[in-house]
């Protein structure tokens, strides 16, 4: 419902006669699917888009029909379920809250084989500036990670996908097998990482051993 206010005339005031400094400050004080929501009028659209939003962690559980969305606010808990009749949605979404949204953590526990749908969403959530990323699939446990076994790969992985993570997180960990890089991209980025080129300071892929020998050596 629209916030409401008594003036002194004893008419009331609805949401849109408060100026934009008023605005702004009670957006600063929604969570993120409430600010979401203000995209529907353009004057509310604009003060939103121009308001920055910090948020705790944004946590994606993938199956192999439907995804789990939990946003953790800095001062609470906002849990979304989407289905594939939703997905358009999330992937609208996505795009905007990488417009003007920090985030401490995203954690993005994705389904084994990672299609190109399944990329494109990464592609979307890693877009947004955050602390630390980590994407990893849902079905590995803890033995499988002990003895780098059944490891999946993801093919997908290109150099731009890898820099463009880079450039938006200071830590980021991969558990996939990334072997579509050669040795040349890895020493840039690594190179990139050094200079302070970009914000990484904490990469974790998993690589082909000669590669990363290389790397180290170069």
């Amino acid at each position: 419902p629209p916030i409401k206010r008594l003036k002194e005339d004893n008419e009331q005031t609805n949401l849109m006669d408060l100026p934009d400094e008023i605005l702004s400050m009670i957006i600063t004080h929604l969570d993120l699917p409430s600010r979401l929501k203000f995209r529907v009028n353009r004057r509310l659209d604009r003060i939103e888009l121009a308001t920055k939003n910090q948020i705790d962690e944004l946590i994606f559980k993938g199956t192999d029909d439907s995804f789990c969305v939990i946003v953790k606010e800095l001062n609470g808990l906002e849990s979304i379920d989407v289905d594939d009749q939703e997905m358009e949605d999330l992937e609208e979404g996505l795009k905007r809250i990488a417009m003007n949204t920090n985030c401490n953590t995203i954690d993005f526990n994705t389904i084994r084989d990672v299609d190109k749908d399944c990329f494109e969403l990464i592609r979307l959530v890693t877009s947004i500036s955050a602390q630390s990323i980590k994407i990893y699939p849902n079905s590995m446990n803890s033995v499988d990670q002990a003895i780098n076994r059944l490891r999946p790969s993801f093919d997908l992985l290109d150099y731009n996908f890898i820099l463009s993570i880079c450039e938006n997180s200071k830590k980021v960990d991969v558990e996939f097998e990334c072997d579509s890089l050669c040795v040349q991209e890895w020493i840039q980025i690594r190179q990139k990482m050094l200079s302070r080129e970009i914000s990484l300071t904490y990469l974790d892929v998993f690589i082909d051993e000669t590669i990363a020998s290389s790397i180290l050596f170069a």
